[in-house]
């Protein structure tokens, strides 16, 4: 297959199952929202290297990808889910497009499409390629690093390739902080010391690696420190560093908390993702090094995590490429590879199944399922059944395609029910019911006790007042203002004798409640 028809193959595929979601899809109030937030703040204040959140300094992230959020902004004159949800979809893209260049040495094509339908139907990885965050962003360019890196070690690299390195290198880190330095480094230099390779270090050109690194980084503090000053810089260098990963003030968990979640966050290939760590790991002094080096970047990455006090599933999204062509590298060295892919695959896929046929008892009363809805369930059932039984004959590539048509209408079920689902997610029907309101901007819009609902002020132009405690609930209540309410459905619950006149409850959802009064 020439070059040109096997890329038009992977957008054909990324197309059917992304696509579709990301258009319909809402914001989520949290981060999403508040990256939006975010950035109409920073076109209203007129700052570009320092972010700031209702006011408050918010140095958890770089600003690359919020200058990305705002350049949609500037071409659309307004944000939208789709055109952000791009900076995930893109770098997705490319990430399998990097990995099946690079593995050309080990794996055929047809090999190369089952490792690339197998990561895109990952969990973790698939929800992440249509979440607006830059987590896929960062792992593009960790993923570059260490392929450039690879080429230079091979000596098949061009000139500019050992520039592209550390650029790529910087890129992870601007994208998401220190997790994008460490990412690629930690793999490289444990590599080159189990290789005990000196060559490579002098091919590596150090010195104008570091330069390159440091003068970036350099310039990047200097404009953080010109627009924020002394207290916005240190807290971006030792807050969202040091502090961070010693001792979380967000996101704070266990050392097993990655362990006991690789379950489903790798399903539904984890069987056969961990028979190639494991396989990997005992034939360590045979296999590859293309092989030795995808192990190393898998654990070292995973185990470092591990230790950081601030953990997220999403977090371990730049090992996930690795995978599964380490997995298909190792299982075809195997005689019986056929029968251990059918043994280690089935479980979850008839999980995936049977699912199909249990979503319509759960979710009748949370959706209102048509006739469109039963056909994708059904449909999604046959190709995942389909799947088994290819599976079952061998042909691993059939097989791989099934679940992947399988896995296109169980994602698509859900974008058929968006709307319902948008209401639970999101803020943007809570937006549209305020704006509805004659003269909506004379009313007191309040959250209580949820900072996250603060976002919405990027939907109705409008600042919203965070109130907390019972006090503040009451003087609230008990004003002559004319004023909404955006409340925690379980806080309502809580505090509902509170609301029991002269009260309009809006919405009443699982997450959140709206009340006019």
């Amino acid at each position: 297959m020439t070059k040109k028809n096997s890329i038009l193959k992977y957008l054909i595929y990324f197309l059917i199952l992304f696509v579709p979601i990301a258009i319909f899809r809402d914001f989520t109030p949290d981060n999403e929202l508040r990256y939006i937030s975010i950035s109409n703040e920073m076109i209203q204040n007129g700052y570009h290297f320092i972010l700031k959140t209702h006011g408050n300094i918010y140095t958890d992230k770089p600003p690359l990808y919020i200058w990305l959020i705002t350049f949609t902004k500037y071409i659309l004159g307004t944000y939208k889910a789709f055109a952000i949800a791009l900076f995930s979809i893109i770098p997705s893209f490319f990430i399998v497009l990097t990995m099946n260049k690079w593995t050309k040495e080990k794996l055929n094509e047809e090999e190369q499409e089952i490792s690339s339908l197998m990561l895109i139907t990952t969990a973790i990885f698939m929800a992440s390629t249509v979440t607006l965050r830059m987590d896929m962003l960062m792992s593009l360019f960790i993923v570059l690093s260490i392929f450039f890196f690879y080429r230079i070690y091979k000596k098949k690299n061009k000139k500019y390739e050992v520039y592209l390195l550390y650029f790529s290198i910087f890129m992870a880190l601007f994208t998401k902080g220190p997790m994008g330095l460490i990412s690629p480094l930690l793999p490289i230099i444990i590599f080159l010391f189990i290789k005990k390779d000196k060559e490579t270090l002098k091919n590596l050109n150090l010195k104008i690696g570091s330069l390159i690194l440091l003068g970036l980084t350099a310039f990047w503090f200097l404009m953080v420190f010109r627009e924020g000053g002394r207290e916005y810089l240190n807290q971006l260098v030792f807050k969202q560093t040091i502090n961070r990963s010693i001792k979380s003030f967000a996101h704070a968990r266990p050392f097993y908390y990655y362990l006991k979640n690789i379950f489903y966050t790798f399903a539904p290939w984890i069987l056969i993702y961990l028979f190639g760590i494991v396989d990997s790991i005992r034939n360590f002094k045979k296999i590859s090094d293309l092989e030795k080096l995808f192990l190393i970047t898998i654990l070292s990455t995973f185990i470092f995590l591990s230790f950081v006090s601030g953990k997220l599933d999403i977090y371990l999204l730049p090992i996930y490429a690795f995978c599964p062509y380490l997995s298909l590298m190792r299982l075809k060295e195997k005689a019986n590879a056929k029968k251990l892919f059918f043994l280690l695959s089935t479980i979850f896929i008839a999980l995936l199944a049977v699912i199909q046929l249990v979503i319509p008892f759960i979710m009748k009363d949370k959706f209102n399922l048509n006739t469109y809805s039963y056909i994708f369930l059904i449909l999604a059932f046959i190709n995942f059944v389909l799947s088994i039984f290819k599976l079952k004959k061998g042909t691993i590539y059939t097989g791989i395609k099934f679940t992947f048509i399988g896995m296109v209408f169980f994602i698509n079920f859900f974008t058929l029910n968006i709307s319902v689902i948008n209401e639970q997610i999101g803020l943007k029907k809570v937006a549209e019911l305020i704006k509805n309101e004659t003269n909506y901007k004379e009313y007191k819009i309040y959250s209580f006790d949820e900072e996250d609902f603060l976002n919405i002020d990027v939907l109705i132009d409008k600042k919203i007042k965070l109130i907390k405690g019972e006090e503040d609930l009451i003087s609230a209540l008990n004003s002559s203002n004319k004023s909404y309410i955006i409340i925690k459905t379980k806080d309502y619950e809580r505090y509902n004798n509170l609301f029991i006149t002269n009260k309009e409850v809006l919405i009443n959802n699982s997450k959140f409640t709206l009340i006019k009064f």
